[in-house]
């Protein structure tokens, strides 16, 4: 909520889940977890943010990013957990390089796909006013 005020002047925050990531193991969700991400989405004051996948595990950060958008996410950062999976087979670098190449790219593409049709594009911001408002204080 501190850095949402204006004086802080950010354009976007890159946020971490505000749940434990075991509580996202499971696609049904609770009504505390469903409530966390609403109050996430509230304390960004309609600043657009996207959620950091934070190491947590394919299955925890994909129902993460549902819940995310849902409540306002314009889209994702990760890293671990698009590749750690890959490297199980070290040193075997062919094996990794196999893995990265299969498993590590179609995990991209679903998380793509699932961006492209519920993540807040920045249209949804400007129509919500936020970089009208940011464009008159300057």
């Amino acid at each position: 909520k501190e850095f949402s005020k204006a004086k802080y002047r950010v354009d976007i925050f890159k946020l971490e889940s505000p749940v434990d990531s075991k509580y996202l193991e499971n696609s049904k969700f609770t009504k505390v977890t469903e409530n966390a991400f609403k109050q996430l989405s509230k304390a960004t004051k309609n600043i657009p943010w996207v959620m950091l996948s934070s190491g947590m595990s394919k299955k925890s950060f994909f129902n993460c990013l549902k819940l995310a958008y849902k409540n306002g996410a314009s889209g994702y950062l990760a890293g671990r957990t698009i590749w750690l999976d890959a490297f199980r087979d070290y040193p075997n670098y062919q094996k990794i390089k196999k893995n990265l190449n299969k498993e590590s790219v179609n995990y991209v593409k679903k998380l793509n796909e699932l961006t492209k049709n519920n993540a807040w594009s920045l249209e949804n911001y400007i129509k919500n006013k936020f970089y009208q408002k940011k464009i008159n204080k300057l």
